[in-house]
């Protein structure tokens, strides 16, 4: 009868509270998955679902199914494990113990939620902050840094490294010794701190033994070796003389020289005689002829690089002389026509490339008061005559290898040659003069500017024009001014009897056809009965001046009109020609 009662009670409730997954009903609605019901008026508004063990809220009984999770249920337990009982479906799923570990139901056991099902805990620590759920590194990205030093070498990366000692032995340390002795032939000694015993050294017995004029006596391990003099085979003779550098005379004699004399006070040498009272080596030659020499110097191989000949030619063999810590050399003048010669060699002056705003002259050449003929530079003597070969010579010759580079704000002038002199009073001063009568007296191969600031002559002294020629003389045939192009083609000239020539294409008779001419001059031909004619010229605009005129004795025919255009120009006769005619035309722009 009870359970007729109770299974019509469940009926009722599905039909009242529309749904049919209600497991039991009291003040708590337990039900099989979410609730999905209407609680009605004085229905339940709270359900748990007992698949899950979700807690839901409906707050709006009457409005529909409107049901809110309201989470899961913490039931605390006892004890400090996991429960052992299977909860039942009004039973929460979520449990915590004593010892604060929280326990999830999955259906079949009971996982540990603090561990993340894996059983560890957790703790911050020096780099690393716990916050509720989150590890935090506080501390990252610091630099691992180990050094070499002392014999230790590391290898290998982060996080294992290796430190090896490169040097354990003591061979080249600095040591402290502890004992050191000598006890007959044994000789012993240890280090300061060294748990090794005192090493030992056995040390041979040397025996000194008298001989002729020789005699050895010995006390306290000292042998002592004297000589008895004497004389016979062995024996050293000669005798000296004060002032004077001794010097074996043979194998077993020693003697002096006057010519080859010490001075002990002054610490001086002088051979041959003494030139100078304070020189420290002086040295006279045997005579003052050229083929000898007073002082030679030279190198292990035997090279020699330094002679003084015995009338006072020097010569050296190097890449350069250097006299005094300035590194300036001075030569003074002579009364042979020169201070300073190279026989078969360069001549080299260097420069110190050091000092941003020096004036430093590798080679400065400072004149004297002149009265005759003769220059603060000479470049005399000298030959050069290949008869076969490209081999190149330059008198006077500024190399590549001067490098100038100005960069940043730096604009100042930077030249090959600077002729700047103060002429109080020059009437013909010069700052260029050449007088080759072969070759070239001027002579640039760059594709660089010339600039000229004075009048610029041809053939005469006396300038009266920017550009001045003076033809040779005042015959045909002969040019005073030439233009040529690339080809060449003389462009213009002017011979020296003042005629003209201008570059033109002269169209030959018979030839009527209209005509391309791309020079600023030529002629064309009109045939019989043409009134107009059109020349396609490249140099002709708009803008052109296009003279012509008729050169034939025609009955008819004259010039009326020249018209330019872009590429080409019309001639328009004022009447048509009667037969070919030639005209001729002249361009200006």
């Amino acid at each position: 009868m009870k359970r007729r009662i109770l299974f019509l009670f469940l009926i009722f409730s599905s039909i009242l509270y529309g749904q049919n997954n209600i497991y039991r009903s009291g003040g708590i609605t337990q039900t099989i998955g979410a609730p999905t019901f209407t609680p009605g008026v004085s229905g339940n508004v709270v359900a748990i679902d007992t698949v899950t063990g979700e807690w839901y809220v409906n707050p709006n009984r009457l409005s529909g199914l409107s049901w809110i999770s309201a989470g899961y249920r913490l039931t605390p337990i006892s004890g400090s494990i996991a429960p052992v009982y299977t909860p039942a479906a009004h039973q929460s799923h979520f449990v915590i113990n004593g010892a604060n570990t929280i326990y999830y139901w999955t259906g079949s056991a009971w996982v540990n939620v603090n561990a993340g099902g894996g059983g560890n805990t957790f703790y911050a620590g020096e780099g690393i902050d716990i916050t509720n759920d989150t590890i935090t590194n506080s501390a990252p990205d610091q630099t691992v840094s180990i050094t070499n030093g002392g014999g230790i070498t590391p290898s290998g990366t982060y996080p294992n490294f290796t430190l090896t000692a490169t040097d354990q032995s003591i061979t080249n340390e600095i040591q402290r010794l502890d004992t050191f002795s000598l006890s007959g032939q044994t000789l012993s000694a240890s280090l300061l701190n060294d748990a090794v015993a005192a090493s030992t050294v056995t040390l041979p017995i040397i025996d000194v033994v008298a001989g002729t004029n020789v005699t050895v006596s010995k006390a306290n391990g000292i042998a002592t070796v004297s000589s008895t003099g004497g004389g016979g085979s062995g024996t050293v003779t000669g005798t000296g003389v004060a002032g004077r550098a001794a010097f074996w005379r043979s194998t077993s004699a020693i003697s002096s020289d006057a010519n080859f004399a010490w001075d002990s006070t002054n610490v001086r040498l002088n051979i041959r005689s003494a030139l100078s009272s304070s020189a420290a080596l002086s040295v006279r030659g045997g005579s003052d002829l050229s083929s000898s020499f007073s002082f030679v110097a030279g190198n292990n191989s035997g090279t020699e690089f330094f002679r003084v000949r015995n009338d006072g030619v020097i010569n050296a063999r190097g890449n350069y002389i250097q006299l005094g810590t300035d590194q300036n050399v001075g030569i003074g003048p002579t009364t042979n026509g020169g201070g300073f010669a190279s026989n078969g060699g360069d001549v080299i002056f260097a420069g110190s490339n050091s000092g941003a705003n020096n004036t430093c002259a590798a080679f400065n050449i400072v004149g004297g008061r002149k009265l005759a003929s003769s220059g603060t530079l000479w470049i005399n003597g000298g030959l050069f005559d290949p008869t076969t070969g490209s081999d190149t010579y330059s008198i006077i010759d500024v190399k590549s290898s001067v490098v100038i580079n100005q960069t940043g704000t730096a604009t100042g002038i930077t030249r090959g040659i600077n002729i700047t002199p103060t002429l109080t009073a020059a009437p013909n001063y010069r700052a260029i003069d050449w007088n080759n009568n072969t070759g070239y007296g001027l002579y640039g191969t760059g594709t660089a500017n010339n600039y000229l600031a004075g009048n610029t002559v041809i053939g005469t002294t006396t300038p009266s024009a920017r550009l001045h020629s003076r033809g040779s003389n005042a015959s045909s045939g002969t040019n005073a001014f030439l233009v040529q192009n690339s080809t060449p083609d003389d462009i213009y000239k002017i011979e020296n009897n003042g005629k003209i020539t201008y570059w033109a294409t002269n169209t030959a008779a018979g030839t009527t056809a209209p005509q391309t001419i791309d020079k600023p001059s030529g002629t064309i031909n009109f045939a019989a009965a043409d009134v107009t004619k059109v020349v396609t010229n490249a140099l002709c605009t708009t803008s052109s001046i296009v003279f012509a005129t008729v050169r034939t004795n025609d009955a008819t025919a004259y010039i009326k009109n020249v018209v330019p255009g872009s590429g080409s120009f019309t001639i328009n006769l004022g009447a048509a020609a009667t037969a070919e005619t030639s005209v001729g035309f002249f361009i200006i722009n």
